[in-house]
């Protein structure tokens, strides 16, 4: 399942300037196993609700190296519930710099332009805390 996420972003990533994630929401929408291979620009007409842009751009959703290496630490990966609902409703914001947005429409147009680095955001962030 990796390696065939990664074969088809790589296949895109030749055709267009976009960057893609492959993981899993910490809590599963279906009961079948499935692997999100997203588009780090998260342009899609289904993402309209702070909900879905949050189980993209938060915690919420897994990379799939981190998920491997848990389960193979712990045999088992762990779900912290009242992490998920305050990650889920959190504020939407742009997952590069931070900056909060009323609405998804909005951090879309921003994420457009936005020059922040999000390996430098999670960096700083961590270091924050």
């Amino acid at each position: 399942m990796h390696r065939r996420g990664a074969e088809w972003a790589r296949q895109q990533e030749a055709d267009v300037p976009l960057r893609f994630r492959l993981g899993f929401h910490t809590v599963p929408s279906m009961r079948q196993l499935h692997l999100h291979v997203v588009s780090e620009d998260f342009d899609s007409h289904f993402m309209k609700h702070k909900k879905h842009w949050n189980s993209f751009t938060t915690a919420f959703f897994r990379p799939i190296t981190d998920v491997i290496d848990e389960l193979r630490t712990n045999g088992s990966v762990r779900i912290d519930l009242e992490e998920v609902a305050r990650l889920l409703s959190s504020p939407v914001r742009c997952f590069r710099c931070l900056q909060e947005f009323k609405t998804v429409p909005d951090a879309k147009l921003h994420v457009r332009t936005c020059a922040a680095s999000a390996l430098e955001t999670l960096t700083s962030a961590e270091g924050s805390g």
